[in-house]
């Protein structure tokens, strides 16, 4: 076995080993799984510290005093799922996932944490003294999914990732895994929070969030309640303050339930917001007289504007094809820069650009034609692309079904 064009042993991209019976971890191995009369099949293992490559295997037979060596072919090791390092993401049972075993390999443990983990959130005082919140809100594993097959709709999977949250299911899967902390109950005071959202929730709109805040015991509770509204890129980095609110006295009577409104402007996040289009409202409940800290949080996903997608004329095999693009500004400010980016196999040879010369105005809509030729029979899906100075990503799609000639 030799990889690149100096192989050598001591670099570990050059080793020689006898067929073995059975897989030895730690080191080059082959085991025969299947010989026939002139077919020979093999089972490779590589060392956890193999360098990834293209290697090239030979295969050297020896008969008493005359030997000969055979290429059997080449194989690249993309990943070591051997490697005992961490973040691996190596190849594991799904189901033994979900049933907490995490013995399997190769990667058990850290495919467990990515749908269960524990959120521990520490506020910090102005003193530098720590306090631990209570957190109710689901963060991790709450909803894991995949596209539908033949169908361009999100399909739910955590069924198969995990029981239903309180199940005894649940719990013995909890107890394989030693997730102790899943196990004990939860700390109540009796007060819960839930961040609220309505509809209309557009980028370039003003919209409002609420604290749901109710009050399940027979005491009344005071506190104090912080909310704030902050932009927030898709790997959690946060941006500046868009919306706060400070309440200094907060009262809860008995059994009852309040919803506190966040106003959030477009002027406050329009030069800040992402092209993730994520803002992360949190709620603080402080209540002193029981020392309690309740922390509530949700990202919110600001909608874009639909790319609209008009197709004019039959799809047929190579034979034109025009498709009409629109889009309305729907933001306070004019648009500059704006294009339309356009792609889609066997409909288009290459991705073409449509570059708009003039400002578009808000509320005004911008509409650009873009000629096709289909080369293929067959369903065929056409994705088209709008970015400008301050609306960027914008995406949209439509699925083409051209007829043969």
């Amino acid at each position: 076995m030799a990889e690149g064009p100096d192989p050598s042993e001591e670099a570990g991209t050059k080793a020689l080993f006898r067929l073995s019976d059975a897989v030895e971890e730690g080191a080059w191995a082959a085991v025969a799984v299947d010989q026939q009369d002139s077919t020979l099949s093999l089972h490779l293992t590589t060392p956890a510290n193999a360098p990834i490559g293209r290697y090239s295997l030979s295969l050297e037979a020896s008969t008493g005093y005359q030997g000969s060596s055979f290429m059997l072919g080449q194989f690249t090791l993309l990943f070591n799922s051997w490697c005992p390092g961490t973040y691996c993401c190596g190849p594991v049972p799904v189901r033994a996932i979900k049933e907490g075993d995490l013995s399997t390999k190769y990667d058990a443990p850290f495919v467990f944490a990515e749908v269960n983990a524990d959120v521990v959130d520490w506020i910090r005082q102005a003193d530098g003294s720590l306090h631990k919140s209570i957190n109710h809100s689901l963060v991790v594993g709450l909803k894991i999914s995949t596209k539908s097959v033949g169908r361009d709709e999100r399909e739910d999977i955590t069924h198969n990732y995990k029981y239903p949250e309180g199940s005894p299911e649940e719990r013995e899967a909890f107890k394989r895994a030693n997730h102790l902390n899943k196990l004990v109950d939860k700390e109540e005071t009796g007060v819960a929070m839930r961040i609220r959202v309505g509809e209309g929730m557009n980028r370039g709109s003003d919209f409002d969030v609420f604290a749901h805040i109710t009050n399940s015991s027979p005491e009344e509770h005071t506190g104090r309640l912080l909310l704030c509204a902050r932009t927030v890129s898709y790997n959690g980095i946060l941006g500046p303050e868009c919306g706060t609110k400070d309440l200094l006295s907060l009262s809860l009577e008995p059994y009852s339930e309040k919803s506190i409104p966040l106003r959030i402007l477009y002027e406050k996040y329009c030069d800040c917001l992402t092209e993730s289009n994520l803002i992360k409202v949190r709620g603080l409940l402080i209540e002193p007289a029981a020392n309690s800290y309740l922390l509530a949080e949700r990202d919110i996903y600001l909608e874009n504007p639909e790319i609209k997608i008009r197709i004019l004329g039959e799809p047929k095999q190579n034979r034109k094809l025009v498709a009409e693009l629109s889009l309305q500004n729907p933001l306070t400010v004019a648009l500059s820069g704006c294009a339309f980016t356009v792609e889609g196999a066997g409909l288009i040879q290459e991705q073409k650009t449509v570059d708009i010369p003039d400002p578009v105005e808000a509320g005004e809509e911008v509409k650009v034609r873009v000629d096709l030729l289909p080369l293929y029979a067959g369903r065929h899906k056409l994705v088209v692309n709008f970015d400008s100075d301050r609306l960027k990503a914008v995406k949209g799609f439509r699925n083409v079904i051209v007829g043969p000639s």
